[in-house]
């Protein structure tokens, strides 16, 4: 249907579109994990589909590394006692 040149140009620019795509997933992933104090290795378990969910249930109940600064910088954001504690 289309010359072999065609379905060079084709594939190069299916390619760079999966690159772009890809890239534009990773680098945000990338920078947030930094943020955070995370490794941003973490970024690559994201884009398979069933590790992103677990990494997602990792991440939202672990301590973060940036909330253990924040208790030390602004002690009223730290853990209050709940009324049983203070019985």
């Amino acid at each position: 249907m289309f010359s072999p040149r065609m379905e060079h140009l084709i594939g190069t620019i299916f390619y760079s579109l999966g690159l772009l795509c890809f890239l534009s997933i990773l680098l945000p992933f990338f920078k947030i994990l930094k943020r955070t104090g995370h490794s941003p290795v973490w970024c690559i378990l994201g884009l398979f589909p069933f590790l992103n969910v677990v990494c997602l249930w990792i991440f939202a109940f672990k301590p973060w590394p940036i909330d253990r600064g924040a208790e030390k910088t602004y002690p009223c954001l730290a853990s209050r006692p709940t009324i049983q504690d203070t019985h």
